[in-house]
């Protein structure tokens, strides 16, 4: 959980002290609403997601998966702050945040601590992170990500990566 609030405060801190790559009147006019589907990922298997641009630099998102296999449900998502150094289109990701859901089945017990009995269900909250590269026009459009999207959950890090693509709406 340390790491968490370390990446988080050191990413609120990069994007308040530096100024965006777009420094021009075009800036006001940042597309800021982005929909993507993504693979893998801070969603385990798949997420559908919403992206909101605070600025050139920041980002937050949230998510939705459900996962139902073999009697294991999980349902829930993401929600990241995200830090977008770079220039124009060409950012680099550095996010953190918590991968939020409701799951049923002994067989996540290893993985989040929890030992809901058959039947049952139990809510979770695992810190997750994101360390990527995005591709993302200011004025919107056609909308890339690819990154390495661990999942630390009871001091453990499960190795993720996610391919995500959709589109920023034009404001």
């Amino acid at each position: 959980m340390l790491i968490i609030q370390r990446v988080l405060a050191i990413s609120i801190f990069f994007a308040a002290v530096l100024p965006g790559g777009d420094v021009n009147a075009q800036s006001t006019k940042l597309a800021r609403t982005t929909v993507f589907g993504e693979a893998g990922g801070n969603g385990w298997i798949y997420s559908v997601n919403a992206d909101y641009r605070l600025s050139q630099n920041l980002s937050v998102r949230a998510g939705l998966t459900a996962i139902e296999a073999g009697g294991i449900g999980l349902y829930g998502g993401p929600l990241l702050v995200t830090f977008l150094p770079g220039w124009k289109a060409h950012r680099a990701e550095m996010g953190a945040g918590m991968l939020l859901g409701y799951l049923a089945n002994r067989s996540f017990e290893a993985h989040f601590g929890s030992d809901p009995e058959p039947g049952e269900a139990n809510g979770m909250a695992t810190p997750t992170l994101s360390v990527g590269y995005r591709y993302q026009q200011s004025e919107g459009g056609l909308f890339l990500r690819v990154a390495y999207t661990p999942v630390i959950a009871g001091g453990d890090w499960s190795h993720w990566a996610g391919l995500g693509a959709g589109y920023t709406f034009p404001r």
